[in-house]
């Protein structure tokens, strides 16, 4: 969406530690496997310099270092070792150590169930590790939210948003799916999650996306042939309901058409902005340095 709006293509959801994806970089990478120690760590920071016309060189100038976005794929929520060591506590510490986020969006359920071989706990009504894992990376980052906010490294509270999971299909498969996964259970398993987990993140004050909500009516456009990937449609459609979720919770309010209504003729018309028109109302922002982080213990 900050690139060019262009939807996704299948061939880029499949993609992988790239080292280049839409004017981002990637920071850290491990070798590409379907094992928990896959790690991918990717920063955004505004087009970058490939314009070819005058037009286009106001558009990039404006448009350059304006945006800061870090993404991190890890496969499990919290993953403290007997050593004492943390790589999601690395992995926190290292992105937010020069800007603390004003926006985080966190989703992590499918790996930590399937990939550790987590199992719901009918006595405690909990899971015997996901459960206190997350609980754990939620106070943690609220605590690192505390810390920026007394050192005037974040102005106001970060909007702390998690996103619940989707539902993965009866005949799912995939190449990180165990041969001998039950994915009937699975997917109940995931349902559990999703559910247990909304008095968690409400007791940690962060706010709660269900991704569900979206993607559930039209499943069957959506979902993917693998029965556990989603189409660009579900991509786009969950893009634009966190960013609306985003705005409301800014204080901005829901995103309006810019419509131009004729009362005599009856007629509504959807006004068209020049790409150069909003980019030249964007607000000034502090430019983002560069950033080379050390990943040691991921």
């Amino acid at each position: 969406m900050l690139h060019n709006g262009m939807m996704l293509t299948a061939k880029e959801i499949r993609e992988a530690s790239e080292i280049s994806f839409r004017d981002d970089r990637l920071l850290f990478t491990t070798e590409k496997h379907n094992g928990t120690g896959y790690c991918e760590i990717r920063e955004y920071r505004g087009i970058q310099p490939n314009a070819r016309t005058e037009k286009e060189k106001k558009i990039e100038a404006k448009w350059q270092n304006k945006f800061l976005v870090r993404f991190a794929f890890i496969t499990r929520i919290w993953d403290q070792k007997r050593d004492g060591s943390n790589r999601i506590k690395e992995i926190l510490d290292l992105l937010t150590k020069d800007f603390f986020p004003d926006v985080i969006v966190v989703n992590s359920v499918f790996w930590d169930i399937e990939k550790y071989r987590d199992r719901w706990l009918h006595s405690r009504r909990r899971f015997e590790y996901y459960s206190e894992n997350l609980e754990r990376f939620l106070k943690y980052f609220n605590a690192r939210q505390i810390e920026a906010i007394r050192s005037k490294k974040l102005k106001k509270p970060t909007v702390k948003i998690w996103r619940s999971s989707m539902n993965i299909s009866n005949y799912a498969r995939s190449g990180f799916i165990e041969a001998d996964t039950n994915t009937n259970l699975l997917k109940d398993n995931v349902d559990r999650a999703n559910a247990h987990n909304v008095g968690i993140i409400k007791d940690n004050n962060w706010d709660l996306f269900d991704a569900k909500f979206i993607t559930d009516p039209s499943v069957d456009l959506f979902q993917a042939a693998d029965g556990i990937h989603w189409t660009p449609s579900a991509h786009r459609a969950l893009t634009c309901s966190v960013l609306s979720h985003i705005a409301v919770a800014t204080g901005e309010g829901l995103p309006t058409l810019p419509l131009k209504i004729n009362v005599e003729k009856g007629e509504t018309r959807l006004l068209r902005a020049e790409y150069e028109d909003v980019i030249n109302n964007l607000p000034d922002h502090v430019e983002v340095p560069e950033f080379n982080p050390v990943f040691e213990n991921v």
